[in-house]
């Protein structure tokens, strides 16, 4: 299996060597279309990209002012490249506008324009009819106006846009967020010389970046990413085949979904390596299928908020999991599913009405009621048709690996153009390859 390099630090590792950094290499990048669109954004920005065998470098700007001032980038699919972006480029005082494709235009940009705005001013401006663009920065006059800022909700991507507007603008940030969201940007900043005063409580995560990183030749290697290995796990569960990855990102917000597994009985190991010089955990990953009838015992699971804001990407592929197991489990805020590629929640609810489960909506709460014998109804489901509903490309990871485990579908995309592409175009190599081994 070809496991590819986590999603999430590939984009910050790209616009952190172009804005930031000045000779960078990077190690084991996402290959997939969203971190293709960051990569576009980098050349738009003026860094230099040269893939080296299978390595990247990127000779950046180092924190100096691109000569172009009025800028167009295309974000694709990539809501982390549009959010990421609009902080750089207001960091920058740039002109920009930031396009993406129709279910791009259909997520809200509202949250990073908010935050940009309470910081410089009004220089964020979301079109009122969305035809292509998405948000237009428009920072070249801009000052500091607001250094603090408490978000509504945990979202790693509007706090990361502000960190990196804040190490070019080169004044300081103070993020309050209800919960802790995904913390690389932190991580990264850090291992590059970054000051920041982080402090947690019940009640709100807080992240004070006090001094920018300087960066002038440097390595990323960026690690496996545990998004993906919760699909393929749903696929070796139903298939009974092991899965192993030595350089699995295990960052402990990133992988709650693998505690959740073996919570539930499946023998899931990991690992982290004992080296101190990683700027993210990182270790060796392993999933044995068991002859033991365990899974048939009925098992209860409640997620608080903070666990949903940690597996915001395996929500869906453990849903579909718990509806064909002896699983009840709730879900304690699921209103972050609504606004991915689809409504995320409905594709779940969708899911249980074919198999003949119960998925309970109750405000942001999320109750489904799985069996085992649910499997026997999933041959009743149409990939295609179910694809083209929910088009998401979790979705149909989700969905193709249950049904390829479960022996019903190829491994092969169900509709014409798959979106699975968009994070890891080995998807359906790695399920082949996987039921040729069985």
């Amino acid at each position: 299996m070809r496991w590819v390099g986590d999603k999430s630090i590939s984009h910050r590792a790209v616009l952190f060597a172009a804005a930031l950094g000045q000779q960078t290499q990077i190690n084991n990048l996402n290959p997939g279309q969203d971190v293709r669109a960051t990569l576009a954004a980098a050349e738009k920005l003026g860094a230099r990209l040269q893939m080296i065998g299978e390595a990247l470098d990127v000779t950046g700007l180092g924190g100096l002012q691109p000569f172009v001032k009025d800028i167009e980038l295309h974000c694709g699919n990539s809501g982390t490249t549009a959010r990421l972006m609009a902080g750089l480029s207001a960091g920058f005082g740039l002109q920009c506008a930031l396009l993406g494709d129709q279910s791009l235009q259909q997520r809200s940009m509202k949250e990073v324009a908010t935050v940009l705005n309470k910081r410089y001013g009004e220089i964020a401006h979301i079109p009122v009819h969305r035809s292509h663009s998405i948000l237009t920065i428009h920072s070249s006059k801009r000052q500091v106006r607001q250094t603090r800022q408490v978000l509504e909700r945990a979202s790693g991507q509007v706090k990361s846009a502000l960190l990196y507007a804040a190490a070019l603008d080169k004044q300081p940030v103070d993020i309050v967020e209800p919960h802790i969201s995904r913390d690389h940007t932190e991580r990264l900043f850090k291992e590059h010389g970054a000051r920041f005063n982080i402090s947690t409580t019940e009640e709100r995560h807080r992240v004070c970046l006090m001094l920018s990183p300087t960066c002038f030749a440097t390595q990323i290697d960026i690690p496996a990413d545990p998004s993906a290995a919760m699909f393929y796990c749903l696929a070796a569960i139903m298939l009974g085949h092991p899965l192993m990855c030595s350089n699995l990102l295990l960052n402990p917000h990133r992988i709650r979904h693998l505690m959740v597994l073996k919570n539930m009985g499946h023998d899931i190991k990991y690992i982290v390596n004992d080296n101190a010089d990683m700027f993210e955990p990182k270790g060796y990953f392993e999933y044995q299928p068991s002859t033991d009838g365990r899974h048939t015992e009925r098992i209860e699971c409640r997620f608080d908020a903070q666990a949903c804001v940690d597996m915001v990407d395996e929500i869906i592929a453990l849903s579909f999991l718990c509806l064909v197991s002896n699983v009840d489990c709730l879900f304690e805020n699921v209103a972050p599913l609504r606004g991915k590629e689809c409504d995320r929640v409905a594709a779940i609810s969708d899911f249980a009405k074919q198999v003949g489960g119960r998925a309970e909506v109750d405000g942001h709460r999320l109750y489904i009621c799985g069996d085992i014998q649910h499997r026997a109804r999933l041959h009743q489901i149409e990939a295609a048709s179910f694809c083209k509903q929910h088009e998401d490309h979790r979705v149909e990871m989700a969905l193709m690996a249950i049904l390829v485990g479960a022996g019903i579908a190829a491994a092969k995309p169900p509709v014409k153009v798959s979106r699975a592409d968009v994070s890891d175009p080995y998807f359906y190599a790695n399920l082949e390859e996987m039921v040729r081994d069985v």
